[in-house]
Parts: structure tokens; C-alpha cells; sequence
């Protein structure tokens, strides 16, 4: 990847609108500076600007106070550190990881954050929007309209959860401050808690004592031990997946076939797709590694786009205990293209 530096409003103005070959912009630019467009096959690195966006923008890293004024159509930033800020993000924007502070003012139409950490705040979360891990005092003011978290850790808080919101897991002292409207709470522990359980919203709690201050007459709080899950369960249940080279399972990508959490992941039909990093650890949920499913559907409800049917060999993926909608694999080759 060929770089280039860019210091002044007048130098951003001149790049082309697309470049031959993948390049790196970065900006040390004193002041602000205005991103009316990107340049194709351009990825922006921020090192201190301001940056309003109004297209689709690939910006690796964010540092140092930088901001983002809104993000439109597939945006996406790979990390945010040091209180970096987003104004808003539409259309299926994504954040990798956002780190000590950061914060995003509002999430739309199934806009993305892979993981928060430290104090990092999302303001808002409308429409299928999704947080994949809150840890450390994260926060969400609320979330609405089928809004998801897949964990939330540490001292993690959710002000308000709307219609048909869900956290699939609560751990530690992890608060949401009301439920309204069929949300479904996973609490995993006991020392999590809940302000208001109300409109038929539903706390699955794997252990007794979960505190709900408040509970109306439609809302129920249900005990019930967490089902543990193995490889050979997960092999028995989809046994109609194995062949004799493995297990067949599903990945949603992107329109140019790559993966939607990092969009550098390449899925190419024939070929063989491994991670920079594998994570083994099975009681990791989001470890490092490539998330596949056993069915195209339960692919579809974490991304919307391609449907691949790939092959992945039995020793190369492990099975996370509480959670069998996706598992984490080392090596997949890719099969083909498939819908619904």
C-alpha cells in the first residue's frame, strides 16, 4: 500500500478521485479539514483533525480528540482511542473498537460497533443497530427498534432499552436501566441489575438473585441454568452439515466479498481464507477468528448482504458454551454463493 501525507485543505481538494492501487492518506493537518469525498481505494488515517464526512469513508484509526461530524452509506472506522468522536452514523456504518472515552452520539439502520471499552458512550441506537461488546463502564443512553449488545461487562450500563431490543449477555455488574416493549435481557450472573422490567419484556437470568427494582404485571423473570454447549452437541444438532471433509456453515459478506467487522477479509469462491490471529479459547465468545453459522438465517441475523456456504474442517473451528448461532474457526475454504 503506497501513502500520503496530507497537511492543508488544498492538498486533500487535489487527490484524485480514485487511485490505481490501494493508498494509505494520512492527515497532519493543524486545523480543520473537510472530507467532502473520498477517494476510491483510499483508506484515511487521522492523526488530530476534524474530519466531516458526507460519503463513504474508510478511516483506519482515530487519535487524539479527533471527530467525525456524521458518517454515511457503509463508513466504517477500525478504532477509535483518546476520545475520539462521532456525531452520528447511518446506513450500516461500522466501528471496529472504540477505547478510553470515545464516544458515538447516534447509531442508524444497522450501524455497527464491534467493541467498546474504557468509558466509551454511544448516544443513541436506532434500527437493528448493534453493539458487540461493552466492557468497562461503557455506556448506551438508549436503544431502540430491535437494537442489539452481544455482551456487556465490567460496570457496562444501558440507559433505556425500546422495542424488542436485546442483550444476549449481562456479566458482572452490568445495569440496564429499564426494558419497555418485548426486550429480552440474558443476565448471566447475579450481580447484574435491572431498573424497570416492564410491556411483556423478558429477563432470562442463568442464576437466582438478579435485582429488577421494578416489575409490572406483563413482564417475567425467568431462572432457568444456562445450557452448555460442546463440539459434539453442536455436531449433533447440524448433523446434516457434516461431509466427509467437514462441516459446511455460512458467512454473510459485504458486495465485494469481504467481511463486514473489518472489511480487509477477503472471501473468494474456490479459495482458502485464514486470520492474521486465531483465537482457541471456546469460553470467548468474540475472540480472534472467523465467525461462520450453522444456517444462512441465523448468518443473516448478525449482517445483511452475500450468503457463502463454506467448508471448514472439524478441528479447525471451537464452539463457544452458551451461544451456537456462530462459531469461531482458524481456516474455511469458500464453496460458493448461496440465497435464501
Amino acid at each position: 500500500m503506497r501513502g500520503i501525507i496530507i497537511k492543508t485543505q488544498a492538498e486533500f481538494d487535489a487527490l484524485p478521485e480514485s487511485f490505481e492501487e490501494k493508498t494509505l492518506i494520512t492527515i497532519h493537518a493543524t486545523g480543520p479539514l473537510e472530507v467532502i469525498r473520498c477517494p476510491k481505494r483510499a483508506d484515511i488515517d487521522l492523526a488530530g483533525a476534524t474530519i466531516v464526512t458526507k460519503l463513504t469513508v474508510a478511516i483506519r484509526e482515530m487519535r487524539g480528540s479527533s471527530q467525525v461530524r456524521e458518517m454515511w452509506e457503509s463508513s466504517q472506522v477500525g478504532a477509535m482511542w483518546e476520545s475520539s468522536q462521532v456525531g452520528a452514523m447511518w446506513e450500516s456504518s461500522q466501528v471496529g473498537v472504540m477505547w478510553e472515552s470515545s464516544q458515538v452520539g447516534a447509531m442508524w439502520e444497522s450501524s455497527q460497533v464491534g467493541v467498546m471499552w474504557g468509558s466509551s458512550q454511544v448516544g443513541v441506537m436506532w434500527g437493528s443497530s448493534q453493539v458487540g461488546e461493552m466492557r468497562e463502564s461503557s455506556q448506551v443512553r438508549e436503544m431502540r427498534e430491535s437494537s442489539q449488545v452481544g455482551e456487556m461487562r465490567g460496570s457496562s450500563q444501558v440507559g433505556a432499552m425500546w422495542e424488542s431490543s436485546q442483550v444476549r449477555e449481562m456479566w458482572g455488574s452490568s445495569q440496564v436501566g429499564g426494558a419497555f416493549g418485548n426486550v429480552i435481557l440474558r443476565c448471566m450472573e447475579s450481580t447484574v441489575s435491572i431498573g424497570r422490567l416492564c410491556q411483556f419484556s423478558i429477563a432470562v437470568c442463568m442464576k437466582d438473585g438478579v435485582n429488577v427494582a421494578e416489575k409490572d404485571d406483563t413482564a417475567t423473570v425467568l431462572v432457568t441454568p444456562p445450557v452448555v454447549y460442546t463440539k459434539d452437541v453442536f455436531l449433533d444438532i447440524y448433523h446434516e452439515n457434516k461431509s466427509e471433509d467437514g462441516i459446511h456453515l455460512y458467512k454473510v459478506v459485504q458486495d465485494d466479498y469481504s467481511d463486514h467487522y473489518t472489511g480487509k477479509i477477503k472471501y473468494r469462491i474456490g479459495k482458502t481464507v485464514k486470520p492474521k490471529i486465531w483465537d482457541p479459547d471456546e469460553t470467548r465468545q468474540c475472540g480472534d477468528g472467523l465467525h461462520l453459522s450453522p444456517t444462512p438465517e441465523l448468518a443473516l441475523s448478525y449482517h445483511q448482504g452475500r450468503i457463502l456456504r463454506c467448508l471448514v474442517k472439524i478441528d479447525d473451528f471451537v464452539v463457544y458454551p452458551h451461544d451456537i448461532t456462530k462459531v469461531r474457526c482458524e481456516i474455511v475454504k469458500v464453496v460458493e454463493e448461496v440465497s435464501l
